[in-house]
């Protein structure tokens, strides 16, 4: 059993120290050079663009400020998300196992256990804000999808990861693909003729 363990008797009050670590960085001026430096790379990319950056940019991972326009906050994947990240560190994957692709892994896994919609879901009916994109879906409630967030304690958490676990130890990465867009299961080969044009 690693020290990080979901069994372990110190899982909670490490991850509550890990949730209080995400914070204090958050707030961190240090860190402003990189909120400046995509700031930057936005208005020589899109000059007319309005939009902001926000450092961190994904309430996800709990390290962003709570007024985020492109955000949905889904306090259990914020959970999720900084115990995984800190397990891979701990079994020396991280150069492997970037903090992006174990987003993309969570909110995938929330979507197929049917507590996150689809992006098409989420996109259904919203006209393109931001050039083709459509950057208002936020402002969708859960509860319009049949779905109501998860709470965040102890006992849920465990459970949760380890469904999570559970799932990726199945899941067959050669044949099925991961598809945020869709939020369920599709096999590779059928995956761009299920996607936007």
């Amino acid at each position: 059993m690693t020290e990080n363990s979901l069994d372990s008797v110190d899982f909670w009050p490490r991850l509550l120290a890990d949730i209080g670590v995400a914070d204090k960085i958050s707030q961190d001026n240090a860190f402003s050079y990189i909120k400046h430096d995509l700031g930057e790379l936005m208005k020589a990319t899109m000059p007319c663009s309005t939009i902001s950056i926000e450092l961190f940019g994904s309430r996800i991972l709990g390290l962003a400020r709570t007024n985020s326009d492109m955000d949905i906050h889904i306090a259990i994947a914020r959970y999720m998300v900084t115990y995984l990240r800190s397990w891979i560190e701990e079994i020396c994957l991280r150069e492997v196992f970037r903090s992006h692709i174990l987003i993309f892994l969570v909110i995938y896994f929330l979507q197929i256990e049917n507590h996150l919609p689809s992006i098409k879901a989420l996109q259904l009916n919203l006209e393109p804000t931001f050039g083709p994109l459509v950057t208002t879906f936020f402002r969708v409630p859960l509860s319009k999808f049949n779905m109501a967030e998860i709470k965040v304690t102890e006992a849920e958490t465990r459970i949760m990861l380890k469904k999570f676990f559970k799932f990726y130890s199945t899941f067959d990465f050669s044949k099925m693909a991961i598809c945020t867009y869709l939020g369920r299961p599709i096999e590779r080969e059928s995956l761009e003729a299920n996607m936007p044009e």
